[in-house]
C-alpha cells in the first residue's frame, strides 16, 4: 500500500483491513535489509533502524489506549462531531509538518551508536504493536470511534478513528520516505 495509491478508508472494518496490511507490508519492508544495512546511516535523514524504532515508540501506545476503558476517555473530553475522513486527517498532518512541526524527542530515535539496533528485536516489537492494534480495534463500537478522543501530539485532541488514520498513514509515510532514499539494489 503507498500513499498514492491509498483509497480513503473510513468503518471500522477498513480500519482493520488497512491497518493489518500496512503492517504485514511494513514488516515485510523492514525484514528485507541484512541486519549491516538494517542500521547504516543513509545520505540524508534517519537510518532504516531509526525510521522503525520512531514507528515503534509513536504506535506501542495506541493497543494499550484501545483496551482502556472507557471512562478514562473523559479526560480528553468527547468529541462531537463526524471523525473527518482519512485524507483531510493526513491534509492536516502534512500542513502542521510543512509548518514546521516535528517528532518531539519522545518519539525520535535514541541511540547514538547505530550497531546498537537489533533488528529481530525490533521487527518482533513491531509485528506485535500491529497484532494487538488489529485485535483491540474490534473492541470498539463504530460509534465509539468518532466518540472518544486521543491525543496527538502534532495533531491536537482527534478522535480515536482519526487516531488509527494517522497511524495507518504514518507508517505508510516512513516506509516510502525510505525507499526514495535506497535504490532497490540496496535492499
Amino acid at each position: 500500500m503507498s500513499a498514492e495509491t491509498e483509497n480513503d478508508p473510513y468503518s471500522k472494518l477498513d480500519i482493520i483491513l488497512g491497518a493489518s496490511g500496512v503492517f504485514q507490508e511494513s514488516f515485510e519492508f523492514f525484514s528485507s535489509f541484512s541486519e549491516e544495512k538494517f542500521s547504516q546511516k543513509l545520505e540524508t535523514g534517519w537510518s532504516i533502524a531509526e525510521n522503525l524504532e520512531h514507528l515503534i515508540k509513536s504506535s506501542y501506545l495506541i493497543p494499550i489506549a484501545l483496551l482502556l476503558p472507557k471512562f478514562i476517555y473523559i479526560i480528553f473530553g468527547w468529541n462531537k462531531k463526524k471523525s473527518r475522513p482519512y485524507k483531510k486527517v493526513i491534509e492536516s498532518y502534512m500542513q502542521k509538518v510543512k509548518a514546521g512541526a516535528q517528532a518531539s524527542f519522545v518519539f525520535s530515535p535514541s541511540k547514538t551508536d547505530l550497531s546498537e539496533y537489533k533488528q529481530p528485536k525490533m521487527l518482533q516489537d513491531w509485528q506485535n504493536i500491529g497484532k494487538s492494534i488489529q485485535e483491540n480495534i474490534g473492541k470498539w463500537s463504530e460509534s465509539d470511534l468518532d466518540r472518544y478522543n486521543m491525543p496527538h501530539p502534532i495533531l491536537g485532541m482527534i478522535s480515536v478513528r482519526e487516531m488509527l488514520f494517522f497511524t495507518i498513514f504514518h507508517i505508510i509515510h516512513h516506509t516510502d520516505k525510505i525507499k526514495e532514499k535506497i535504490e532497490p539494489t540496496q535492499m
